[in-house]
């Protein structure tokens, strides 16, 4: 009967991913190609300068806090904690306008280029420790953010789509789907992520030394 169970559940969660998948098929694709403009930028920026880079050139001030010794991990989630809700709630209130998506692109494109331009500077400066942290922690907890970042915007946007074509009943209960749990899920699942890499952050302070 248990397995039974599961196995319903398994192809309902499977059925709905599905759904989602197809539903925001169009609005994944564009904002991945978004986020990846934006990595490809802050590679390329920070390229141009590896010849004089330092450490002092990260532009996440929590992270070179946490590896010089002035924030535990802990510290460094509850940073990246704050920063994150801020930027989740910023996408949510902005697409209750389907006019102000564009700022959407623009959070996206920056968050991208942000994280693309750190990781380059870590890998320039501390070629073994860099390449460790970020193919082993930094780029998979990043990358399953930042697909939860594309998708809490892509239901933001139709959201916001929906709401200014139908109105705001048909907007929650026409789209197939329930907004704020998607939301939270989203959220929460990202948090979980994020929680998980600060854990495992430590191992980046035993690796790469700031002098």
């Amino acid at each position: 009967m248990g397995r039974l169970k599961r196995t319903r559940n398994w192809y309902k969660t499977k059925s709905n991913i599905s759904f989602f998948l197809s539903r925001y098929k169009k609005l994944i694709v564009i904002l991945s190609l978004l986020v990846l403009f934006g990595i490809v930028i802050g590679i390329i920026t920070a390229s141009k300068i590896s010849g004089s880079i330092t450490i002092n050139n990260l532009l996440d001030k929590n992270f070179y806090n946490f590896l010089s010794g002035n924030k535990s991990n802990f510290g460094l989630f509850f940073s990246y904690l704050f920063i994150f809700l801020v930027l989740v709630s910023v996408i949510m209130f902005l697409n209750f306008s389907p006019w102000l998506m564009c700022t959407t692109f623009l959070l996206l494109i920056f968050y991208s280029y942000f994280i693309a331009f750190n990781v380059t500077c870590i890998i320039v400066l501390y070629p073994l420790g860099g390449v460790l942290n970020t193919i082993l922690i930094i780029i998979p907890c990043g990358s399953i953010i930042t697909f939860m970042l594309i998708l809490i915007s892509a239901v933001a946007i139709k959201r916001g789509i929906m709401l200014k074509k139908y109105g705001e009943i048909c907007a929650d209960k026409c789209g197939g789907i329930n907004y704020i749990k998607t939301f939270v899920a989203l959220t929460m699942i990202s948090i979980c992520v994020l929680f998980i890499m600060c854990i495992l952050l430590p191992f980046a302070r035993a690796t790469i030394i700031i002098v």
